[in-house]
């Protein structure tokens, strides 16, 4: 059984890898997930709590700092809180039209379109200014670009951590 664990997880963590770049999805917390289906297939001897628990907090951290980055840019770019519910409902939406086009690609830059859309739309119902909402639009994906930076050093790291502790030192 549990030789069977060792490849899934390794699929999870790729998963969680591309789900880095797509809006929205917590891909650190999906990379967690499936550091911890390996260590637990290991027994917890390579990779143990400590080590997951230092891992959890970088994924964490990564969430926060997504949250954080994205929100401040654009905020900082005249848009209000609503237009951060507007880029959910917007990545979501954009997503899921564009994945039945593309799948996986099509998910990736439907959010992205969806979410700076959605930015752009609520704005411009809250300002009335189409100048305004696209300044709002473009701090969005300014912030989205940063934080996406910060999460995929973060992320990248847990993994090199995790390669490192679990194959090289083992």
């Amino acid at each position: 059984m549990s030789t069977l664990l060792y490849p899934a997880a390794w699929v999870i963590i790729l998963i969680g890898l591309l789900f880095e770049v797509v809006p929205i999805l917590p891909g650190s917390l999906v990379v967690w997930v499936g550091i911890f289906v390996w260590a637990s297939a290991d027994g917890f001897h390579a990779v143990g709590w400590p080590l997951l628990a230092i891992l959890g907090m970088m994924a964490l951290i990564a969430v926060g700092a997504d949250i954080y980055v994205t929100t401040a840019i654009t905020r900082k770019s005249g848009g209000s809180w609503k237009a951060v519910v507007g880029s959910i409902i917007g990545g979501l939406a954009g997503g899921a039209l564009f994945s039945a086009l593309l799948p996986f690609i099509g998910t990736i830059f439907g959010g992205i379109l969806g979410s700076v859309a959605g930015v752009i739309v609520v704005e411009y119902f809250i300002q009335r200014t189409w100048s305004k909402a696209l300044k709002a639009g473009s701090g969005f994906l300014l912030g989205y670009l940063a934080s996406t930076a910060v999460r995929l050093t973060i992320t990248l790291t847990m993994i090199a951590v995790f390669v490192f502790k679990a194959l090289v030192l083992k």
